[in-house]
C-alpha cells in the first residue's frame, strides 16, 4: 500500500519528456519498461537542505530537464483561458475571436448537445493553443441528473464534484470537440494529456506502471506523432459508453479505446479538480444546470455572449 504525507519522501513518475511528482514513502520504488514511453520512479527528500535539494534534482532529473522543458513551453503550461465573446445562430455558436463555429449538437450523434465552448492557452505566453467545444447528451444527462436539476444553480455548481461523479459512474455521453487556433502535431496535443493524464490515473486508480502505459500509448498511436494538425481540422473525443473513448479526425473514427479508467480519467482532465480549463469548466456546470431545467424557461433562449 502506498501512504502519503506531507513530509514523505517525494517520488517522481518520469517520461522522457514529462515529470511527475507524487509523494511516496516508498524509497526503492522503482518501474522501468523498455517500450517507447517509459515511466519509472526515482526518490529525492523533499526537506529544507538546499544542497541537498540542488543535487537530488542534478541527479535523478538531469538528463529529462532539457526534453522536460521543452514539453513544459510547447503545451505543458496550459490552462489560460480567456472571455469569450459569440455569435448565437440558429444551429451552431461562432466563436468570435477564432471564427470557428460550433453546431449546437452534434453531426452524427444528434442527441449530444453543445453545452460550452472555451479556449485553451499557453499561461505564460498567453496565446491559444486550441478552441474546445464540451458536448453532453442531453437525455440521459436529463435523467441522470433529474434530482441535481431540483437545486438552484449556486448548490448544483458547488456541487459539481458530485454531479462529475454521477454523470462518470452512469456512463453519460459526453464529447471533447478540440480546434486548433494555430499550427501543430498530434505530439503538441498528446504530449498536454500525458503528464497529468498518467497522474491521476496512478493516484486514483492505484494501477501498475505499466498499465498506464499501455493505455497512454493507445492514445497516443491515435495518429503519427508529427502528424500536422490544421487550424481546419477538428478532433472529437466522444465517450459513447462508460468504459469507451472513441477518437474522431474530420468526424471519422480513428481509434477507439475501452477502459473505464482511461475513459474517466479524460473527461476528469477537463472538468474536474485539476482542469487545465478553470474558466470553461466553470462555465460547463452553469451551463449544464441551465440546460436541466425545463424546456419552456427563459435561461434556454440563448447559447449567451460573455
Amino acid at each position: 500500500m502506498i501512504r502519503r504525507s506531507i513530509n514523505s519522501t517525494t517520488t517522481q513518475l518520469v517520461r522522457s519528456r514529462v515529470v511527475y511528482n507524487i509523494n511516496n514513502n516508498n524509497n526503492n520504488n522503482k518501474y522501468n519498461n523498455t517500450n517507447s514511453i517509459k515511466y519509472y520512479t526515482t526518490n529525492s527528500y523533499n526537506n529544507n537542505n538546499n544542497d541537498n535539494n540542488k543535487k537530488n534534482t542534478h541527479d535523478n532529473g538531469y538528463k529529462y530537464f532539457g526534453t522536460t522543458m521543452t514539453a513544459a513551453l510547447v503545451i505543458g503550461a496550459c490552462g489560460y483561458t480567456l472571455c469569450e465573446c459569440f455569435e448565437d445562430h440558429e444551429n451552431h455558436v461562432v466563436q468570435i475571436k477564432t471564427g470557428y463555429k460550433y453546431p449546437k449538437y452534434l453531426i452524427g450523434n444528434d442527441e449530444y448537445r453543445l453545452v460550452v465552448v472555451g479556449t485553451r492557452a499557453l499561461t505564460m505566453f498567453k496565446f491559444n493553443v486550441y478552441s474546445i467545444g464540451m458536448y453532453i447528451n442531453e437525455s440521459e444527462a436529463k435523467k441522470q441528473l433529474l434530482e441535481h436539476s431540483k437545486k438552484d444553480q449556486i448548490d448544483f455548481c458547488n456541487g459539481k464534484a458530485v454531479v462529475l461523479e454521477q454523470l462518470m459512474s452512469n456512463g453519460t455521453g459526453l464529447c471533447i470537440k478540440i480546434k486548433p487556433t494555430r499550427k501543430v502535431t498530434w505530439d503538441h496535443i498528446f504530449n498536454g494529456f500525458e503528464g497529468t493524464m498518467a497522474d491521476m490515473m496512478w493516484r486514483k486508480y492505484q494501477m501498475d506502471l505499466g498499465d498506464v502505459e499501455i493505455l497512454m500509448k493507445q492514445l497516443k498511436s491515435a495518429f503519427p506523432g508529427n502528424m500536422d494538425m490544421p487550424t481546419t481540422s477538428e478532433i472529437d473525443f466522444l465517450r459513447k459508453d462508460a468504459d469507451t473513448l472513441v477518437v474522431l479526425f474530420d468526424n471519422k473514427p480513428v481509434k477507439e479505446i475501452t477502459d473505464q479508467r482511461f475513459a474517466t480519467t479524460f473527461f476528469e482532465f477537463y472538468l474536474g479538480d485539476r482542469s487545465k480549463v478553470p474558466v470553461v469548466r466553470k462555465e460547463f456546470y452553469e451551463r449544464l444546470w441551465k440546460i436541466l431545467q425545463p424546456a419552456d424557461t427563459e435561461h434556454l433562449n440563448r447559447f449567451g455572449l460573455h
